[in-house]
């Protein structure tokens, strides 16, 4: 009966906030105060959040609001004790060759392993997206995938829609292409739609929901 909500700040500002509204009847304040910085390094806006067994995962993105500077230079993994309403966890993403500036998007998978993507910079300063499977524990990497080098498809704010289907397979907009992984061999990957890819729905079929910016909303049928 909880609604967990992660922001960006106002324009020309850094420093994102955590809020929790509480669903129960009689309920004097339902909404917590604001919980910001909490984020070592901090001024980091919250970008990503997924919920299991009291416990909120979340992923940073640097970036503040329009016109605003960053402070930092990486963005953060965090879990946070909704029971006790404090962090419990705070870590870098360690993938070689790659520094994250906004993690965005955040999901288990059925072993209850914790799958991710991010938008950050190859240590020879080059934009690209990895895609990365982690223990919940630790927030160690049990595999990632670096993908799409210097593609325009990066964003502030916008993290990177991530669907498990019935299939087994993992449906995502990483790098704005709406791309299909493999989770057991990541480097198996399909670009499926080959354009700027903002919006993404899987529905229980299997059938895709997409928009690549304007009016128009496509449909990819799952058995056309």
């Amino acid at each position: 009966n909880k609604l967990f909500i992660g922001t960006i700040p106002k324009y020309g500002a850094v420093g994102g906030a955590l809020i929790t509204y509480t669903d129960i009847p009689g309920t004097v304040e339902p909404w917590t105060l604001p919980h910001t910085n909490f984020v070592s390094g901090s001024n980091q806006s919250i970008s990503a959040l997924a919920y299991r067994s009291n416990s909120l995962y979340g992923g940073t993105t640097i970036n503040g609001g329009l016109n605003s500077t960053p402070t930092a230079t990486s963005a953060k993994l965090f879990k946070w004790n909704t029971a006790l309403d404090q962090l419990s966890l705070e870590r870098e993403l360690e993938i070689d060759d790659f520094t994250p500036t906004l993690i965005g998007h955040l999901t288990f998978d059925a072993a209850g392993n914790l799958w991710g993507a991010a938008h950050g910079k190859r240590d020879n300063g080059i934009e690209t997206f990895a895609i990365f499977e982690m223990n919940p524990v630790d927030f160690s990497v049990i595999s990632y995938k670096l993908v799409y080098d210097q593609s325009p498809g990066g964003s502030k704010w916008r993290g990177f829609y991530l669907y498990f289907g019935s299939d087994g397979l993992l449906y995502t907009t990483i790098g704005r292409y709406l791309t299909v992984f493999k989770p057991s061999d990541l480097s198996q990957y399909t670009k499926v739609v080959d354009k700027n890819v903002q919006l993404m729905a899987l529905a229980p079929n299997g059938d895709i929901y997409y928009t690549t910016g304007g009016r128009k909303l496509f449909k990819l049928p799952m058995n056309p």
